[in-house]
């Protein structure tokens, strides 16, 4: 079994700039971070320094929203370049601001200019 089909549900590839805070010292509040893929229960993050423990509790912060998650994996894939699996605490399904209900890959790329578009005021 591959770990595509062990997971749950599909990841769709986009990159949403976070802010990410820890409620360890090994994270600054509000370090800048960004996504490389999403889902409806967590992401794969990029752009951390330190590298962070399993189970460790984060807080994300996209625009106003706020989620909580913990540290499912982490490794370094470069010096001082971490990557970092997460996975929600609570289910939110708007956190993202896009559908994430359909894991057609087809439809990343509109998920994409959902999320870019300006919005109706």
């Amino acid at each position: 079994m591959n770990k595509d089909e062990k997971r749950a549900r599909n990841r769709s590839k986009m990159v949403i700039g976070l802010k990410v805070s820890g409620t360890k010292k090994k994270i600054g509040v509000g370090t800048l971070v960004h996504t490389l893929d999403i889902s409806p229960s967590g992401a794969r993050l990029a752009g951390l320094r330190e590298q962070l423990e399993p189970g460790e509790i984060l807080v994300l912060q996209r625009q106003h929203k706020r989620a909580k998650c913990k540290v499912v994996w982490c490794r370094e894939v470069a010096p001082r370049e971490i990557q970092v699996g997460v996975q929600f605490t609570e289910a939110d399904p708007a956190f993202w601001g896009v559908d994430l209900s359909h894991d057609n890959k087809a439809d990343d790329e509109k998920k994409l200019w959902t999320l870019l578009a300006p919005k109706e005021k």
